[in-house]
């Protein structure tokens, strides 16, 4: 009933974000990507075989005392992503988060105003200036086109394409985001890093999550102000 006041009063009130955006890990240094400090300890100089003179007798080599020797096969220094995990944001009222591999789901309460969640998120979309590449309307299912992220706590800026559903589960309703690409900007190689693929989907759903709970508090906002007029008038 108030959602078509809610859309319109959202275009005045709510500025539409540019789609270049900022992650949620702050500029503060516990939220870094990369370490920070110099690496030189990388460089240091490995330990050699003891070479003793033929005529002096070693004592018993012990393993409690060896030094293993470093494997850098895997990654080390500034490859390591020290950023600690993006979390949906709990703002939903009875929403509950699910994780799949590539894809996210949070299921919202099937209520009067959720009834509406397909057109809602078609309208942010839209605000947002994110470019639509296949939409269907009869199966609440959207692709989008590369959306850029800026996080400036990493060296490496990432854009993704999204599959982006609503669907019915039970008496919830399913806001699905799914992964369709994630690469590095300016390079043509997917990632397959699962842990990034899962970051950015947590990125994108939580940029919806924010303009379905603004939407919310503006509808209830407008909503009671209007029962205090009415109420008043009478």
């Amino acid at each position: 009933m108030g959602y078509s006041l809610q859309k319109s009063t959202l275009a005045k009130l709510i500025a539409p974000p540019l789609v270049m955006m900022v992650i949620g890990c702050s500029s503060a240094q516990d939220y870094k990507h990369q370490v920070s400090g110099k690496e030189s300890y990388l460089n240091v100089v490995p330990l050699k075989a003891l070479n003793a003179p033929a005529n002096i007798i070693l004592p018993v080599p012990s393993g409690e005392y060896e030094v293993p020797v470093a494997n850098l096969e895997d990654s080390f220094g500034k490859q390591i992503d020290i950023c600690p995990p993006v979390q949906l944001l709990p703002v939903l009222r009875g929403s509950h988060e699910q994780h799949n591999g590539d894809c996210v789901t949070v299921l919202l309460a099937d209520s009067l105003q959720n009834t509406h969640l397909w057109s809602r998120v078609v309208s942010i979309l839209q605000a947002q200036q994110i470019t639509i590449v296949s939409r269907r309307d009869d199966a609440h299912t959207l692709t989008t086109d590369w959306v850029k992220w800026t996080c400036l706590n990493s060296d490496q800026q990432y854009q993704g394409s999204y599959q982006i559903s609503v669907q019915l589960q039970g008496d919830k309703q399913a806001l699905v985001v799914q992964n369709i690409g994630l690469q590095q900007i300016g390079e043509s190689t997917p990632v397959s890093d699962l842990s990034e693929i899962q970051r950015y989907n947590a990125v994108m759903m939580n940029h919806m999550i924010q303009w379905l709970d603004q939407q919310d508090k503006l509808v209830n906002f407008t909503c009671t102000a209007v029962r205090k007029t009415t109420h008043c008038q009478s």
